[in-house]
């Protein structure tokens, strides 16, 4: 069976390029909400690996430790083995300090290489197969 992640992002062309990319690998779904996080993951089986935008349409208007943050702890309480990468456009140092802090397994800047991203997803796999 392949690997299940769950695409957090709210920009549809980008959800269309990574489902494209790795839907022969894995199974990939793709939410653009926070809601949608917490219906995933009170499903039977959670994702292994939760791709997480840092900014979401339901995070507009909130501090700088928005629901992205909140759903990482949020992931790592429910499922600690899940791997969580989480993105965003925003050059914000003290997130990524705290995505770190709350488990995440990296801290990707938009935009970023695919090829890269699929390399990551590999060591995210195996991570998570390790711990």
């Amino acid at each position: 069976m392949a690997p299940k992640i769950l695409l957090v992002e709210d920009e549809k062309s980008l959800c269309e390029l990574i489902c494209s990319m790795f839907s022969e690998q894995y199974e990939v779904v793709c939410v653009d909400n926070g809601a949608s996080v917490f219906e995933q993951f009170n499903q039977k089986e959670c994702p292994q690996i939760v791709l997480l935008n840092y900014l979401l349409p339901d995070t507009v208007g909130r501090p700088p430790v928005g629901i992205g943050l909140n759903l990482l702890q949020f992931i790592k309480k429910k499922s600690p083995q899940t791997t969580v990468i989480m993105f965003t456009g925003c050059k914000l140092t003290e997130v990524a300090f705290q995505a770190g802090r709350l488990g995440a397994f990296a801290y990707v800047l938009k935009p970023f290489d695919v090829e890269k991203l699929a390399k990551l997803l590999e060591s995210a796999i195996k991570h998570g197969r390790d711990s």
